[in-house]
């Protein structure tokens, strides 16, 4: 079935759809898209990881190894802070417009 309405599709459409696809690939290499997208994943995985790790810490504040841990996400910090300064896209408009909706998600008030 999926056979006969290719056969009977009209021979411009294959066409537009493949120059579609290369446009797009095209567009994705020239603005370096994967990296930033890499760039993007790493950094909010890193930062997940460090907030699940500090209410982890927060509920054996008084382990011993809580201030090696505690030292730990700092430097962790540091680093995906470092990451996201030179490698994460900066654009003030659309990190407002983010920030925003997690207040909004987490019934936080915006200052």
């Amino acid at each position: 079935m999926a056979a006969t309405l290719i056969a009977k599709m009209p021979v411009w459409i294959p066409i537009v759809r493949s120059t579609t696809v290369a446009i797009m690939t095209a567009y994705a290499v020239a603005v370096n898209l994967d990296s930033k997208i890499r760039t993007m994943a790493k950094l909010h995985y890193a930062w997940t990881q460090i907030g699940n790790g500090h209410k982890r810490l927060w509920k054996h504040v008084y382990s011993e190894a809580a201030a090696n841990e505690l030292e730990d996400f700092r430097r962790r910090e540091h680093e995906m802070s470092q990451v996201s300064m030179s490698e994460a896209p900066n654009d003030p408009r659309r990190l407002s417009q983010w920030q925003e909706q997690v207040f909004k998600l987490h019934y936080m008030v915006s200052a």
